[in-house]
């Protein structure tokens, strides 16, 4: 498979080599690495168990295994030259494959959310915040982007364990296009609530992009005239520029009754009798189509 790919190949040509130089050499050093995330291990230590392993050994062309604090040693060598020489090698393999599954989508939908990574220890940058599976406990923030069509991890960043600000999504909407075959020419951006700001609109609009992002920070005024009955729920839409950004948007949202919810986990705008769900996008279509796309 890496031959079919031309794995080596792409490797030679995008990625940037740290200033260690193990006697493997990097090529095989981060093939080893992914080798222990195929065979299902997600620790640099489970190299223990494999040190022998005829089939591994093979690929790497050893005998045995370096010791497991030679992958430390060189994993901790790596920096953010690295980081981007990576996604610029996966971005190539993506074209590569896509090719040889004749694959040629005009659009995809890229998904962006963050997630916690608790830490144990004195870690740069972590910070105690939203931590539900370890509350209380210090993590990190990273922020990953998946193409919703393949499941493919698109690209991310490692992150201070703090809410994301919003001209870090900007930067990392940017990074879209260069990381998608040429076949690629629409792309729609979902994110929830945590990515909303003029920051990350504008990166869209700038980029040509769709999107939708949940909102929980702005009210905007929807006409009472608008509401409409679809299924159990109302939708309503309206054009407001919160305060802070350049240009009106695209707002709509969903009304659902309180006695509807059941076990719903929805912290968004409240009133007396419901509970509503509401978006900013420039995707066309009924109200009640954005929303149940998103």
């Amino acid at each position: 498979f890496l031959d079919l790919i031309g794995f080596e190949q792409e490797f030679g040509e995008h990625y940037v080599h740290p200033n260690r130089t193990p006697k493997l050499g990097g090529y095989r050093m981060v093939l080893g690495m992914l080798m222990l995330l195929f065979i299902g291990f997600q620790r640099l230590g489970h190299f223990a168990y494999v040190r022998t392993d005829s089939m591994v050994c093979g690929i790497l062309r050893v005998r045995v295994l370096p010791a497991v604090s030679t992958f430390w040693r060189y994993l901790i060598s790596l920096g953010i030259i690295q980081s981007a020489s990576l996604l610029r090698l996966g971005a190539a393999l993506r074209r590569r494959v896509w090719a040889l599954c004749d694959y040629v989508p005009r659009r995809v939908t890229v998904n962006i959310d963050t997630t916690v990574a608790t830490v144990y220890g004195a870690i740069e940058g972590s910070r105690k915040g939203h931590n539900p599976q370890h509350r209380g406990k210090k993590g990190l923030r990273p922020v990953l982007c998946f193409l919703e069509e393949t499941r493919e991890y698109l690209c991310g960043t490692q992150r201070r364990g703090e809410t994301i600000r919003n001209e870090e999504v900007a930067r990392q909407i940017r990074q879209f296009r260069k990381q998608l075959p040429e076949s690629v020419r629409d792309v729609y951006v979902r994110g929830d609530g945590e990515f909303i700001g003029w920051d990350s609109v504008k990166a869209c609009l700038d980029e040509g992009f769709m999107f939708t992002f949940g909102n929980k920070r702005c009210d905007p005024p929807f006409p009472e005239n608008g509401w409409y009955r679809h299924g159990d729920y109302d939708y309503n839409e309206c054009c407001y520029q919160p305060m802070g950004w350049e240009k009106p948007c695209r707002f709509v949202v969903m009304r659902i009754r309180k006695d509807q919810m059941g076990d719903r986990q929805l912290k968004l705008l409240d009133s007396e009798n419901y509970v509503y769900r509401v978006f900013v996008t420039n995707k066309t279509g009924r109200p009640h189509r954005v929303i149940t796309d998103y």
